[in-house]
């Protein structure tokens, strides 16, 4: 599970939250979110589905180990990116410019 800790990590900072929110969204205590990333403890599985809702991401693209962890984050880099367009663009549409 070492490299579902290094998931969990990377998406984390590339949303710009603190082990400390993430913790708190789940809540458990910031320690025991930390020892997900360290991967020295597993999820139990209603927390791996809680993060993947808040990641935004499916259970299979979280749990399998079908890339590099380079290309993980730069996949999850344009999803995150993609996201925020189509908000970008839901919110256009509510406002003339």
């Amino acid at each position: 599970m070492k490299q579902l800790g290094e998931k969990l990590r990377i998406m984390r900072r590339m949303l710009e939250l603190s082990q400390k929110d993430v913790a708190a969204i789940l809540h458990i205590d910031r320690s025991t979110y930390t020892y997900y990333e360290l991967g020295k403890t597993e999820p139990p599985l209603e927390t791996v589905v809680a993060l993947s809702n808040l990641f935004s991401i499916s259970l299979d693209d979280l749990l399998k180990h079908q890339c590099s962890l380079e290309t993980f984050q730069i996949l999850y880099h344009r999803k995150i990116a993609k996201m925020s367009w189509k908000k970008f663009e839901k919110e256009g549409d509510k406002h003339d410019i």
